[in-house]
């Protein structure tokens, strides 16, 4: 995330992302930390599932992910 925002930081003008995958989800991050500084953002296949069922499974793993990291 920090080479993003010095890569977009030495250009004058704003700055034009594009990213597919799992690359499109931190260029999305990116965009939000980096406000006006990004004009333009393309992302393609971001693995996000905003379904109910997607956010349940997310909270399943990030729970199960931490018990086992405590561990």
């Amino acid at each position: 995330m920090e080479a993003t925002g010095a890569l977009v930081g030495g250009v004058r003008a704003p700055a034009g992302l594009y990213a597919c995958s799992s690359g499109g989800a931190l260029a999305l991050e990116a965009a939000a930390k980096l406000g006006d500084r990004v004009e333009k953002l393309a992302v393609y296949e971001i693995p996000y599932d905003s379904t109910d069922a997607g956010i349940r499974a997310y909270h399943e793993y990030r729970t199960s992910l931490t018990q086992l990291l405590a561990e």
